[in-house]
């Protein structure tokens, strides 16, 4: 089963149909299970799942805290799991056991930082932002904050107007947060950095209803920015790659089912993503991330009638030892990536008496093994195919 928050936003529909596609390609009936942003349903949909014998179980838990109680009922039951953006605070795979398959997300300080300086530059440098978030606490949307800062640092001649505020990755969150910003300062505001599309799409009505010409960047890389940025009204996209993760999601799981066994450092990984820009030629200057013509990529990813991803090649089991490829980079994360001020930033204060992240998190020369691995076996990326 896959267990998500709601369809209503399309980067989760985007991720449905990688899953869907994948579960297709490997011989699995899918169930998607949408919990509404409630904790509490989320737990039972899965209960539920488990006492129907389902095979796997992949997706977000709605809060970091989630992730225990979902990962050991896993646990308990024998069933592989894999789970994407959300982890708890000192906590890991290993914490659970091995049927916590994996847990991965994209580098969201560097996506931040990308998002970041591609807004900056459009804006030529220098002028006035607005910083609309997603949820704070938030693994993800904590790293793209750090992200921002750290652009913010090399552009001093970018001003915050005012402390950001929550979107809640919502559109209509968005628009009132960006009416209120609207309100305050006008068209002093030349530039926005929405925690996602949905934010940034929320901002950029608001600010076309209000005739402010003013650059506007997000990240997930849905259909209808990446629309708006063949346009030239939305100035840029990270994408998070979701049909890519829900299909890795299931590979992993399946692997794992079929007798596959991750080394520690691949429990928990990062994986990489795109800029989508209307020209490439504008935004040289970005060495962070590949950076693709939006258009293409929206045809590729979500025009035709399925993905460009090969879903059997992606597999251990199905592929081999020699010949799998993931079709996108991975990294291990590493220990100063979980503590503050690492991506995940757990702060000290609040370690668990007497926990200690696991060995396998410092073990430089396993990781760096982990790394060169998945370096070498991605040797196709659909996404820049001619």
């Amino acid at each position: 089963m896959a267990t998500i928050t709601r369809l209503s936003n399309a980067y989760w529909g985007s991720w449905v149909k990688g899953y869907e596609e994948a579960a297709e390609a490997l011989g699995y009936d899918t169930n998607v299970q949408l919990n509404e942003g409630k904790l509490s349903k989320q737990i039972q949909q899965v209960d539920t799942a488990i006492a129907n014998q389902t095979d796997l179980v992949m997706g977000q838990a709605f809060t970091n805290s989630g992730v225990p109680p979902l990962a050991e009922a896993c646990v308990d039951a024998g069933v592989p799991l894999v789970m994407l953006w959300t982890i708890d605070k000192w906590y890991t795979p290993q914490d659970a056991g091995d049927e916590f398959v994996q847990f991965f997300m994209p580098n969201a300080i560097n996506n931040g930082y990308t998002a970041a300086k591609a807004l900056f530059e459009a804006m030529g440098g220098s002028g006035n932002i607005v910083h609309i978030e997603g949820v704070r606490g938030n693994a993800a949307n904590t790293g793209r904050n750090i992200g921002l800062d750290k652009a913010m640092e090399e552009y001093p001649d970018i001003e915050l107007l005012a402390p950001p505020q929550q979107g809640r990755w919502v559109k209509s969150e968005s628009r009132k947060v960006m009416s209120d910003f609207v309100s305050q300062f006008g068209d002093d505001i030349d530039g926005v950095f929405g925690q996602n599309d949905a934010v940034g799409l929320g901002a950029l009505t608001i600010a076309e209803e209000n005739d402010l010409d003013i650059e506007v960047v997000g990240i997930d890389g849905i259909p209808e920015a990446l629309g708006l940025v063949e346009e030239g009204r939305f100035t840029a996209t990270v994408s998070s790659l979701g049909p890519w993760q829900g299909g890795w999601c299931l590979v992993k799981a399946h692997d794992f089912a079929n007798g596959w066994r991750p080394k520690d450092g691949e429990r928990m990984m990062l994986h990489g993503s795109p800029l989508c820009v209307e020209e490439t030629s504008d935004f040289d200057m970005i060495e962070t991330l590949p950076v693709l013509d939006a258009g293409n990529f929206n045809e590729l990813i979500f025009e035709g009638d399925s993905t460009p991803y090969d879903w059997e090649k992606m597999s251990v089991t199905e592929a081999g030892e020699d010949n799998w490829d993931p079709q996108n980079s991975l990294v291990p994360i590493r220990k100063e990536d979980m503590v503050e001020p690492g991506l995940l930033e757990w702060k000290d204060k609040n370690k668990p008496s007497g926990y200690e992240i696991p060995d396998a998190y410092s073990d430089t020369a396993a990781l760096d093994e982990v790394e060169q691995m998945y370096a070498d076996h991605f040797q196709n990326n659909p996404l820049t195919q001619s």
